[in-house]
């Protein structure tokens, strides 16, 4: 295989061609943004579950009778 390529004239090393860099950087910045999007969205829904128990927490407070 190596022998073949290098009668063909084509480079043996690993370089890949511009196109084949173009789609593992667009596929590198499709699994990056997924994992923002991911990290952003368990975030958003600990932080609302968060302020949705700070709020009960302190509606309990006001509300219930001083004893």
């Amino acid at each position: 295989m190596r022998v073949e390529r290098e009668r063909a004239g084509a480079p043996v090393t690993g370089v890949l061609s511009r196109d084949s860099e173009r789609a593992v950087t667009s596929i590198e910045y499709l699994l990056v943004g997924a994992l923002l999007v991911i990290v952003f969205a368990s975030l958003r829904y600990t932080l609302l579950n968060l302020l949705l128990g700070l709020y009960k927490f302190f509606i309990e407070m006001i509300c219930s009778p001083v004893l």
